[in-house]
């Protein structure tokens, strides 16, 4: 691959291209400098992808160079798949970037990575097909599938169709003992799913590099491909006792426990950035744009009764809490987001919402809270987390200020007010004329913090 003046200029969009790839900045942030790369030689965005794999690997991330290079073109996909650039646009650039980055692969990698484009090339995002259930087959099951990437470990998940191997460093399973009598039938699972999945349990059993690895990245990693494997599962799942069976035959496959903390494992798979808030046009009968926040939303909509599907929507929203009191805003938000969708598409009763909000409020954590709501970067995503809190809402706030002797008390809650812009702008702006003009009269420190904000 040539380089030179070719790979010169756009310091800006090239360093941008770095941050997004590294999940430090969000898809909307980097589209517009995207679109100006797909208009310059493909060697531009393949020097700068080159040389931040090079930094990935020189920081002992235990992924391979292909792992890297496909982490990447995925990335770039998911422009097009949020509509943030035209669809064909990223597939075209795509189709030209990627004969250059096959160069920069490994010969011995490369023929993994070929069929991760190909899967690419069939689905948009990781939970693009359809598993009608995944389960254990019966006998010696049959060796893995010859040749492929990774280690292999024997004969492949499989589907009701049978094993899945061929290609793809054989899968991980092996013969797997045949289902309980009295199990239903099951309709064959989709080939390509099972593929993906395999590739995924793959990288998630492979050794790691070094101890260097693990100190730095390798838990990290493992919880991110976690993630997507059962996001892969819990995606496509049709009913709560499926979603179940299928999480039992990953526990089997040496995986872990799944059925505990399956919302928290889900976000793992979450970059601490959060996509736009959706609007009421846009919410009806769209699914949320981030593949485990669909996940989530499925694991919620298999309850069978009403009793389930409380706890769950409960375990959604405490774990979108944990997040925010770990430090991680951007997916508590997105979490959150999914919550108030489902509310507003019906899918979770009223009553059932109030009871699950009104019951993770307290563990919030408030101090820190308080803490963001000083970072100028950080309000229109607080604004967001608060408006799902009832207690947190700006009409909320006020009438808190009003009675609120305290003074550091008081200070608290402006600065909270402070964080809900506009909203709360039109609020104090109502309060004051009202205490002007309205016959309802503040105190003067009422006043006088309403006039600062």
């Amino acid at each position: 691959m040539s380089t030179g003046s070719k790979t010169t200029g756009y310091d800006e969009e090239r360093l941008l291209l770095k941050r997004y790839l590294s999940d430090e900045i969000a898809p909307m942030i980097f589209a517009d400098s995207a679109s100006a790369l797909f208009k310059v030689p493909a060697e531009v965005v393949v020097a700068e992808i080159h040389s931040w794999i090079g930094d990935q690997i020189r920081g002992a991330s235990n992924m391979t160079t292909a792992d890297l290079i496909f982490h990447a073109t995925t990335k770039l996909d998911q422009l097009g798949v949020l509509e943030l650039i035209a669809h064909e646009e990223v597939k075209e650039y795509l189709d030209r970037l990627q004969p250059h980055l096959m160069e920069l692969c490994p010969a011995e990698q490369r023929r993994g990575l070929e069929e991760n484009f190909q899967l690419l090339e069939k689905s948009t995002g990781m939970s693009g097909s359809k598993i009608e259930v995944l389960h254990k087959q019966g006998g010696g099951g049959g060796g893995g599938g010859g040749g492929g990437t990774g280690g292999g470990h024997g004969g492949g998940y499989q589907g009701a169709a049978g094993p899945v191997g061929g290609g793809v460093g054989g899968g991980v399973g092996g013969g797997m003992p045949a289902p309980a009598a009295g199990v239903a039938p099951v309709v064959p699972a989709d080939p390509t799913s099972i593929q993906r999945l395999n590739l995924l349990l793959d990288q998630l059993q492979r050794p790691i590099a070094s101890p260097a690895a693990i100190a730095s990245s390798a838990a990290a990693d493992h919880k991110a491909v976690l993630a997507h494997v059962i996001e892969e599962v819990a995606s496509q799942a049709g009913s709560s006792k499926e979603l179940e069976t299928q999480l039992n035959v990953l526990q089997d496959l040496g995986i872990g426990k799944l059925d505990s903390g399956l919302f928290q494992t889900l976000s793992e798979g979450l970059p601490d950035w959060a996509p736009p808030p959706y609007t009421a046009v846009e919410v009806a009968g769209e699914e949320p744009p981030a593949g485990a926040t669909r996940a989530m939303r499925k694991v919620v909509n298999l309850s069978e009764d009403d009793e389930e599907l409380l706890e769950r929507f409960k375990d959604l929203v405490g774990t979108a809490v944990n997040e925010f009191n770990r430090g991680s805003l951007g997916r508590a938000v997105t979490m959150l987001d999914l919550a108030e969708r489902m509310i507003a598409q019906n899918e979770v009763e009223a009553s059932i919402a109030a009871e699950v909000t009104d019951g993770s409020y307290p563990d919030l954590d408030l101090e820190q809270l308080h803490e963001l709501a000083d970072e100028a970067d950080k309000r229109l995503l607080l604004h967001r987390l608060m408006s799902f809190f009832p207690q947190l809402r700006a009409k909320e706030l006020l009438e808190g200020l009003k009675v609120e002797e305290d003074r550091e008390r008081r200070m608290q809650i402006t600065k909270l007010l402070r964080a809900h812009g506009s909203e709360a702008r039109e609020v104090v702006v109502e309060a004051l004329d009202d205490s002007v003009n309205g016959g309802n009269p503040q105190p003067w420190q009422v006043e006088r913090d309403i006039l600062y904000l």
